[in-house]
């Protein structure tokens, strides 16, 4: 069965002696028209999960609000702390609990866990800007199953 694996990367924050808290960082006013415009790029694409699951931190929480607003996303929306930092083993976690009635997720996150969730998978190498939107796809049974087959790159989509 061919499922789809969609992962934003949060977009653009603001840095700096006033943002000392990493995880509390809010995203900046060029993030903000990015994480819309991966929704819309989304939405063009005709690309619409079945469940989205993003890191908690503020950032990323705010992107993925963002992008589901621009997609008209009204499915189901679940934020984990795991995804923070964790590094790229939280993610294939998380894709191994999926059920398997799941057929498209998205996952909203950080690098560089992100690049090399996609090295994991597909063995490409690549560079995931803010608000970066990629698009994998696997042949797969169950999710479990993760780690044992290669995807295909399907697309790497950079913000506008």
């Amino acid at each position: 069965m061919l499922r789809t694996i969609i992962l934003v990367r949060h977009a653009k924050s603001k840095k700096g002696p006033d943002y000392p808290d990493d995880f509390k960082r809010p995203l900046s006013s060029r993030g903000k028209k990015n994480a819309i415009s991966a929704g819309e790029f989304l939405k063009k694409q005709g690309i619409m999960p079945e469940l989205i699951i993003s890191s908690d931190a503020k950032r990323a929480k705010k992107t993925t609000k963002r992008v589901i607003s621009a997609m008209g996303y009204n499915g189901d929306v679940v934020f984990k702390r795991d995804l923070y930092l964790e590094g790229f083993k939280a993610y294939i976690d998380v894709l191994k609990k999926l059920d398997d009635s799941i057929r498209t997720v998205m996952l909203v996150g950080h690098n560089p866990d992100l690049e090399e969730l996609v090295y994991k998978i597909t063995g490409e190498e690549v560079i995931i800007p803010t608000a970066g939107v990629v698009r994998i796809e696997v042949d797969l049974e169950h999710w479990r199953n993760i780690e044992d087959v290669e995807g295909e790159l399907v697309f790497l989509e950079k913000p506008r």
